[in-house]
This record gives structure tokens, C-alpha cells and sequence, in this order.
């Protein structure tokens, strides 16, 4: 079952948002379910068998009627690729490190093929491969926003901030460095932010961000934003459906706060890790 379409309330946009045009680039409406982890499993492509991927691949996932349409993000050696776009059979679909995660079992047709500039892949092209697979092909704890409910509902007998950064390791968040969020964040008090990313959604660097998680000193959430709808969390204090996603508080937020948080989230193909 899809998500909701979010809203797309410009009213409630920071100025420096709309005056810096950037409302226009986040309308595009996100579904939910992406960045899971497959079983070793073959999918289809156009009704045929097309690739064989590897145990635990992530991918990229709407679910549908029937069962889910995915895309995964490859390299491909610049030689391996037909004038139409085309793999042949056998041809090995490489990670970002590299590494096969994946056959080509059959002619292959690539989407949004480009020249890698990964570095130690440079001579290769980067592509989607798009096909469909049954939900069971999924692993069921891959679900990042579904673990993220299951974190908050459960009762705990540890301590929570352990917990939360167990869950930000094992799905990938990247920590944002302060001296890119905005002064309105900043200001706030002892806050991290960590976002996951769309990650097999597009071609495109950096993806399009999936979860962006505001943790207070270490140990306590103070909002989640969630590109792709309103989630069922306990304890919040309100939530705001806006064109980049639903924000949920777990404490009425100030108005700089809040107006911090939504350019964060604006900004965030301007954000990279801190680490970076």
C-alpha cells in the first residue's frame, strides 16, 4: 500500500527558501518502503528473469498490487556497455566498492547511464537497473522506518541512547557536521542531526534523503523527518505534513527551531558527512 501524497504548503516555507527557489525542486512525491535488503533472489525485468543479486543487496522499492517495482545503482565497465544501453548476459554489476553484487542473466537494459567519477571506478559507467520482485524476497528487518517505530514503541530495559545508536549504525545514517546546519539548529542547544539516504533512487550524488533524525545530547529523539509521509510514533507532540516530508516533534518546537530543521532538510544536497 503506497503512502499518502504529502502536502505541498508553500505558506509554510522559510523565506529564505522560497527566495532562494529552491520550493520548486522538492514537489516530487517519495513512496515508502525503499532501501531494503534482498535475500539472494532473481528479478524480474519486464516479466522475464533478468538479474541475480546477491545475498543482502539494498535496493530501492515501491511497493505495488502485486508486489514491489526496485531499483539498484551499478557500475558497469565503460566497455561492457551496448550504443543502447545494453548489457549482455553474464556481465558482472559492480557496487561502489567495486565488488559484484549482482549478474546479468539475460540482454540487460540500463536507465540513467552516466560516467562513474567514484573514485577507483572511473572508468566505468554508473546506471539503474530496474525490475520486480514478491515482498518475501526482502529481508523483514530492513525496513528502515519500520525498525525506527518498533525502536520507539518497545519497551527497553537498557539505555535508550545505546539503542538509537545501534539502529543509526546498522541502517547507515550519515552524522552531519554542524558547520552545515543552519544557525537556527545550531542555536538550539547540544543537537546532532543524521540522515539516510534514498540511496538506489537515482544515479544522481548525494541521493535524496529517506530519514533525517534531530537527537538531543546523545540519548533522546527531538524530531524525525520522513520523506515519504507521516509515521505512527508514540509520545509526539505534533507533526507537520510539508512538500519535503512529514516533520514529527516530540516537543512543541519553537519556530526557529522549526524553521532550522526545514532548511536543513532543504538543504541537505548542500550537506555531506562529518566525517567528510
Amino acid at each position: 500500500m503506497n503512502t499518502p501524497l504529502l502536502g505541498t504548503d508553500a505558506g509554510r516555507l522559510p523565506n529564505r527558501l522560497v527566495r532562494a527557489g529552491l520550493f520548486c525542486a522538492f514537489l516530487a512525491v517519495s513512496f515508502a518502503a525503499s532501501a531494503q535488503r534482498l535475500r539472494s533472489t532473481t528479478v524480474l525485468v519486464n516479466g522475464q528473469k533478468g538479474v541475480e543479486f546477491n545475498d543482502s543487496t539494498e535496493v530501492w522499492a515501491r511497493q505495488t498490487e502485486t508486489g514491489y517495482t526496485l531499483q539498484r545503482r551499478v557500475w558497469i565497465p565503460r566497455k561492457a556497455l551496448g550504443k543502447d544501453s545494453t548489457v549482455a548476459a553474464g556481465t558482472a554489476l559492480l557496487g561502489r566498492n567495486a565488488q559484484p553484487i549482482g549478474t546479468a542473466l539475460t540482454i540487460l537494459k540500463l536507465h540513467d547511464v552516466r560516467p562513474s567519477e567514484v573514485a577507483g571506478l572511473r572508468r566505468h559507467c554508473i546506471a539503474l537497473v530496474r525490475g520486480t520482485t514478491k515482498s518475501t524476497a526482502f529481508y523483514t528487518n530492513s525496513f528502515p522506518d519500520r525498525a525506527l517505530v518498533e525502536l520507539l514503541s518497545e519497551k527497553r530495559t537498557g539505555p535508550f541512547g545505546t539503542a538509537l545508536k545501534n539502529y543509526l549504525e546498522s541502517f547507515g545514517f550519515q552524522k552531519v557536521s554542524a558547520s552545515k546546519l543552519p544557525e537556527e539548529l545550531n542555536a538550539a542547544g547540544d543537537l546532532e542531526v543524521w540522515v539516510l539516504r534514498h540511496e538506489h533512487q537515482t544515479t544522481q550524488e548525494p541521493a535524496p534523503a529517506r530519514l533525517v533524525l534531530v537527537v538531543r545530547s546523545d540519548v533522546a529523539l527531538a524530531a524525525v523527518v520522513h520523506a515519504d509521509g507521516p509515521l505512527i510514533l508514540p509520545k509526539l507532540k505534533e507533526t507537520r505534513n510539508l512538500s519535503s516530508g512529514s516533520y514529527h516533534y516530540f516537543a512543541k518546537p519553537a519556530k526557529s527551531f522549526a524553521e532550522g530543521l526545514e532548511l536543513a532538510v532543504y538543504g541537505l544536497s548542500e550537506l555531506v558527512s562529518a566525517d567528510e
